[in-house]
């Protein structure tokens, strides 16, 4: 089934392109405050949530010995992504509104408030955690993950 294009406000600063370009397991952000941090991570676990041909790419890039069947039965898993702040009030504070906003312009998602989670209509999954409470923190096998 072909996905409609839904084009997002959003113009990822110069060294945000990088982020973005890269199929890399880990990333390091080392930037000075106001930078636009939070604003890069969630546009780029939004994007791994909705673009299924990103995703694969990644775990190809991820992945050499993996054949087709094995990257075809991984990409019918649900991708969850987790932004986690150092306090869950933090998150609701910082990035809630800034999440909903991204995901905004996106036909048939699902925001869930009491849970700071928005669902995508591919049935991925980008939730706001907060570090305060460790034991929230254990879980699914997430796709993606943001400190």
């Amino acid at each position: 089934m072909e996905r409609q294009r839904v084009e997002i406000p959003y113009a990822p600063r110069k060294w945000a392109r990088k982020l973005h370009a890269s199929l890399a397991r880990w990333s390091a952000l080392v930037l000075h405050r106001r930078a636009g941090k939070t604003t890069a991570v969630l546009n780029h676990h939004q994007r791994a949530a909705m673009d299924d041909t990103w995703e694969r790419q990644r775990l190809e890039a991820l992945l050499p010995k993996a054949d087709q069947a094995q990257i075809a039965e991984l990409m019918k898993k649900r991708r969850i992504y987790w932004h986690v702040m150092p306090t869950l009030k933090q998150a609701k504070l910082v990035a809630w509104n800034m999440l909903k906003d991204f995901s905004r312009p996106i036909p048939g998602i699902k925001v869930n408030n009491s849970e700071l989670e928005v669902t995508y209509p591919t049935g991925n999954i980008v939730r706001l955690m907060g570090a305060d409470d460790p034991d929230s923190l254990r879980g699914p096998g997430l796709a993606g993950a943001s400190l």
